[in-house]
């Protein structure tokens, strides 16, 4: 596969985990929290494998690998939670503000 193919389907992976993600209604930091087994705030391609599939994605473990690798802004071999938000969220306060009142709860 040539590297623009490549780029793109790790687009498009990130698009429809985004989609997921809002589908569910989960904030990037919830799903951060909840695809960080070990609990040492960052993501390993193992962690984010296993978030992947619980949105319903089966992807291979070589593309888990190079999207890991698109994601990781600084290098590490793992995914932040800067560097999650950055690609699978958004504003986490109003990315569903509609679903808020104004004190912050649901309702």
């Amino acid at each position: 596969m040539g590297l623009s193919v490549i780029h793109l389907a790790q687009r498009a992976t990130i698009a429809r985990v985004r989609a997921l993600l809002r589908a569910r209604r989960k904030f990037a930091l919830d799903a951060f929290h909840e695809w960080d087994y070990n609990g040492d705030e960052h993501l390993s391609c193992s962690e984010i494998y296993g978030g992947l599939e619980s949105l319903g994605l089966r992807i291979e473990p070589a593309q888990v690998y190079a999207l890991v690798r698109s994601i990781d802004k600084n290098g590490d071999g793992s995914v932040s939670y800067d560097e999650f938000r950055e690609a699978f969220g958004g504003d986490d306060d109003e990315e569903y503000g509609d679903a808020d009142d104004d004190d912050g709860r649901a309702g």
